[in-house]
Formats: C-alpha cells, structure tokens, sequence
C-alpha cells in the first residue's frame, strides 16, 4: 500500500505536531525546577525587602547570585541528561544572564528606579521574555509571562503600599505553583 501525496505531507505534519509538542513537554520539565526556585527567591527577596527596605541592594545581590549559581547547576544538568546535539547550551545560559544582568543594571543607572519602580521593573522584564519564549516554546510560557504582567501591574497600581509584600506572596506563590504546572506538562 501506497501513500498519496496528501497522505504524506499529512503524515509529515503529524510528525512536525508530535515534535513539536514533545520539544514543548521536555522544556517545561526541565524549568519547573528553576521556576519553582524564582518563586521561592522572590518571596524572600520581596519579603525580606519590605522588612528591611535599606538592605534591598544586598538581599538581592545574594539572591542573584544563588540564583546564577543553582540555575548553572540545573542547565549543566538538564543538557548532561540531553542528547549529544543539545550538550553545548551551557554556556548559551551564561550568555543570556549576563546581557540581562548587564541590561537591568544599565537601565537602573540610565533611570533609576527606586521602591516600588525597580520593584515592578525586573519582574515586567522577566513576564517579556516568558511570553516571548512561549511563541517559539509552547504556550505555558506565555502563559505564565502574562500572569506575571498582570500580577506586577495590579500589585503596583492598586496596592502600592503593600507592593513588596504582593509581590512576595502573589508573585513567589504564582511562580511555585507555575512550577508545579510545569512539572505536571
């Protein structure tokens, strides 16, 4: 038995649906890790700083480099368990950090923001790049780079003088169970 033309560019399509979905399940395995950990991260970076606003710099200095740190250690070993085509994205991972790291500090020293704004800012930024990535990933990404907008804004807008403390609870806690979602894909 033969197949038609249609029939085989169909196939082809089913193949290209299968991967692409598998491609889409096995990243958001191997985030769920590093998602849960921001949300454990902003809880106490966000909790810390409305208990100790003066301390804001360092608490989270420490916390992006405990982040650098345990997020290298996850990517070495999510791409060691990959196959052999995928093993160089290690240093891909360090790359993305430091342009990011060297575009909020760039933008802080242009502009400034202080409290509430640099409190809005990173998290506006990462809700960007989690929405971005799921146009090419898959659709739980930009679904949770929404629900991070729309969390930031609201917290900021309706609820400015508990901010920090929004964003420890709802931000922390979303990321977390974002995580757990993940898992479960």
């Amino acid at each position: 038995m033969s197949l038609t033309p249609d029939q085989a560019v169909e196939a082809l399509r089913d193949v290209e649906r299968a991967r692409s979905r598998s491609i889409a399940f096995y990243s958001y395995r191997v985030s769920s890790p590093q998602v849960i950990m921001w949300g454990i991260f902003w809880f106490i970076g966000y909790g810390a700083s409305d208990l100790m606003p003066t301390k804001g710099g360092p608490i989270w200095g420490a916390i992006g480099v405990a982040w650098f740190i345990l997020s290298f250690l996850f990517s070495r070993r999510s791409t060691q368990k990959a196959a052999a085509g995928n093993k160089g994205q290690a240093w891909r991972f360090l790359v993305i950090y430091l342009t990011f790291t060297v575009f909020i500090f760039s933008t802080v020293a242009i502009m400034r923001p202080r409290g509430a704004e640099m409190g809005a800012f990173v998290p506006m930024l990462v809700a960007a790049m989690y929405t971005i990535l799921g146009l090419w990933t898959g659709w739980r990404y930009s679904a949770i780079g929404v629900g991070i907008a729309v969390l930031t804004m609201g917290g900021y807008f309706f609820l400015p003088a508990h901010f920090l403390l929004w964003m420890a609870f709802v931000g922390g806690g979303a990321l977390t169970l974002t995580g757990l979602w993940l898992r479960g894909a």
